[in-house]
């Protein structure tokens, strides 16, 4: 079986560190079994913990990889740049070494008794480049700093890009690391990343993103009840707007400049080597790079001559995901005609703008040789393009001769006549009445929509509940009967999810004069369902009873609540 390279790498959990805070340092031997490790010193880091060992396994496509970790917790006592040496390990009988790596400590900021440092939890809004090129990509991270222990977030709305090509990157380095600002500690982290691809020049505004976080305010873990009452705060936060500025290329660029900006690299080859005048000779390019791939329009490169040249024509394109950035590759196939027998040289090239070096750059593979030898001088029709492939039936006499016949009643006046006439003006009467539902709709309050759908999203539940009681399963029946009735409740009466408790529904629905014996069933079957989800069990008479006792009390109480 194969197995990956080995590779013996350390790493650091912090940027930079504040004085008296730990952190982690770890070393990572992969596709190997190691031993007789040999740590560096840390001083004058002291060891606050560890080595603590860990070893993983595991099967891909058949490649088999592991990796064995061994870790240290380290606390910065004093300010200063420090430099933690090479660890040493034996595997497959050579002696490995890890890269020597850096950390700053920095002072810690003295605050006053009664006076509170830096926000505990911000988002922030971050990019690659704030000056970019037209075409150039630019990726936008959000990150959240916190001092706090955070044990959820989700987005709650997200920026508007008006004028920039957007994709959303979904695979990105997220883990967390450590920084220092202004003499306080923080840990950070990517929470959402999209690729930018500015379409004009000029300034960008970006607006806020928002998201709400779970914070956990004592650090314990509780396990979670059915009415929530844990131990998360939640809080809404957004990021500030930021401003992208985009300039234009510079002059100067070369004839096969095909509009690539960015970092791209190009294969090409050429087929067949030994050829006729009657054939064609192909040259296949691929073009891959970070660049906006739909701006990359090949031109024609340098051909010798004595050949007769088709324009390129552009075959597979694909865009997917690759180490934390949008990339595209684009697939050409450049077609000529030799004219004249004889050996020639090839050379495929392409230039872009390197948007690193602010340089346009020509990339180029060796010359290729071929060699043409006399035909028949009757081309092969399968070599040319369509478009040339229909040239000599365009070049066809002209009739001198026609005949002319009447075509019916004339179209102004006839009923299609004006159906077509009447159908701009009913389209436009209805764009203009959902225009105006939809902008009522959006005038609505968040909240107001929820409790308006509140009974439909009920149902909906409700169903997926039908559908595990059908199959006999509990566990997944009664969590969503739960789901619907403490969600309905939550959306109906705008009970938020930290003060979700019998107490809390209890005592709204009474403030809201709804009859005991309807509040009764209502409580009756929250404590149903707890007891069956923690208790477990149930059987199918049980399940079918508190099914139709819940759809019966939502619809009441859908109509004693309105």
């Amino acid at each position: 079986m194969a197995q990956g390279k080995v590779t013996f790498e350390a790493n650091i959990d912090a940027k930079e560190v504040v004085e008296g805070n730990t952190f982690q340092v770890s070393f990572s031997l992969k596709n190997a079994n190691g031993s007789n490790f040999q740590p560096p010193s840390f001083k004058p880091l002291k060891v606050a913990s560890g080595p603590n060992r860990s070893i993983s396994n595991s099967i891909m496509n058949g490649k088999v990889s592991s990796e064995m970790t061994i870790s240290y917790m380290l606390l910065a006592e004093k300010q200063g740049n420090f430099v933690i040496k090479s660890a040493k390990v034996k595997a497959n009988n050579k002696q490995l070494l890890s890269k020597p790596i850096q950390v700053k400590v920095v002072k810690a900021r003295k605050i006053a008794p009664g006076v509170t440092g830096g926000e505990p939890i911000f988002v922030t809004a971050e990019f690659s480049d704030s000056v970019a090129y037209v075409g150039q990509q630019v990726i936008l991270d959000y990150k959240i700093y916190t001092k706090k222990n955070i044990e959820s977030f989700n987005l709650i709305s997200e920026s508007d890009f008006d004028g920039l090509f957007n994709m959303q990157i979904r695979r990105y380095n997220n883990q967390a690391t450590k920084v220092a600002l202004n003499g306080e500690q923080y840990v950070t982290q990517v929470i959402h990343r999209v690729a930018l691809f500015p379409q004009q020049t000029g300034e960008y505004n970006i607006s806020s993103m928002g998201i709400r976080v779970g914070v956990n305010e004592d650090g314990k873990r509780r396990r979670r009840s059915l009415f929530f009452s844990n131990h998360l705060k939640y809080q809404n936060l957004r990021s500030k707007p930021a401003t992208l500025k985009v300039i234009p290329l510079p002059d100067g660029a070369p004839d096969d400049f095909c509009g690539a900006i960015g970092n791209y690299q190009m294969t090409a080859g050429v087929s067949p080597s030994t050829l006729t005048t009657d054939d064609a000779v192909s040259v296949k390019m691929s073009i891959r790079g970070n660049g906006d791939g739909r701006q990359v329009i090949p031109t024609n490169f340098d051909w010798p001559d004595g050949f007769d040249v088709y324009d390129p024509k552009v075959g597979e394109e694909d865009t997917g995901e690759n180490g934390g950035e949008i990339q595209h590759v684009k697939e050409v196939e450049f077609v000529a005609l030799p004219t004249a027998a004889g050996q020639y040289l090839i050379k495929p090239s392409m230039s872009y703008f390197d948007t690193d070096s602010a340089k346009y750059i020509t990339l180029a593979i060796n010359p290729m040789n071929i060699v043409v030898r006399p035909g028949t001088n009757k081309p092969g029709r399968t070599n040319i393009s369509p478009r040339d492939a229909n040239a000599e039936e365009m070049m066809r006499p002209i009739k001198t001769t026609t005949r002319l016949k009447s075509f019916g009643k004339p179209f102004f006046g006839s009923p299609i006549y004006w159906l077509l006439f009447a159908l701009p003006i009913l389209v436009f009467g209805f764009l203009f009445y959902k225009n105006k539902k939809d902008a009522e709709r959006a005038d609505i309050d968040p909240l107001e929509q929820k409790r308006i759908k509140a009974q439909r999203v009920a149902q909906k539940k409700l169903a997926t509940a039908k559908v595990f009681l059908d199959q006999n399963k509990s566990s997944q029946f009664y969590d969503e009967i739960a789901n619907a009735t403490l969600g309905y409740v939550g959306d109906k009466l705008n009970i938020p999810l930290s003060k979700m408790s019998k107490s809390n529904v209890e005592e709204k629905l009474n403030s809201l004069r709804v009859e005991a014996s309807l509040i009764t069933r209502f409580m009756e079957i929250l404590k149903t369902t707890e007891m069956a989800r923690f208790g477990g069990g149930g059987n199918v008479d049980a399940m079918q009873k508190i099914y139709s006792e819940t759809s019966e009390v939502l619809t009441e109480m859908e109509s004693a609540i309105g």
